[in-house]
């Protein structure tokens, strides 16, 4: 997710997906090191990239999670019917050429769902000023069918967000990613 909404954001957006390419690693929180310490120069003063990286053994259901001032992803543990926010913190790419990134596995079990987002979709608001937050999808996610797919689950959400927002337009990019381990 790139800061604006112009020509420059759109150049900032292929220059990260070019470096993340270029990059000869698969480690999450190794690999926003290398594209903030690659990127931090040539991003213009006042403007970031925020990011979230993802490594997931299908095996073994480990989420291998870092994000750079991405929004924190949710885990539904299904067994426990519990939310985990999933942070693995870092700053937006950018910001401090030095940065530091940590990631956090989550440990998928059978059922369990993993959804990643970012900030247009809890920053959002209604007509009364509501913001829809990450308590509304907990909610959602907490109320899903344990045979609910990704699928039906990321419709779910998008149906959800859709009412709550009430026809406003939306001036954020939405992007929403849901993994169900099956």
């Amino acid at each position: 997710d790139v800061t604006g909404h112009d020509h420059a954001s759109a150049f900032m957006s292929g220059i990260t997906k070019l470096t993340m390419c270029a990059t000869e690693t698969e480690n999450p929180n190794e690999l926003l090191r290398i594209l903030n310490r690659v990127l931090a120069p040539q991003i213009p003063e006042g403007k970031f990239v925020t990011a979230f990286c993802l490594i997931y053994d299908p095996d073994t259901g480990a989420a291998h999670c870092a994000r750079a001032g991405h929004p924190p992803s949710l885990h539904h543990r299904r067994r426990q019917q519990a939310i985990h926010m999933v942070k693995g913190d870092g700053f937006p790419l950018g910001f401090f050429p030095d940065a530091k990134y940590e990631s956090e596995v989550a440990n998928l079990e059978v059922g369990d769902t993993l959804v990643t987002f970012t900030d247009g979709y809890p920053e959002a608001q209604n007509s009364a000023g509501q913001t829809y937050g990450y308590e509304r999808m907990m909610g959602l996610l907490l109320d899903s069918s344990r045979d609910d797919s990704a699928q039906d689950i990321l419709d779910l959400l998008r149906k959800d967000f859709d009412e709550f927002r009430q026809g406003i337009e939306i001036n954020d990019d939405l992007t929403m990613m849901v993994l169900k381990r099956r």
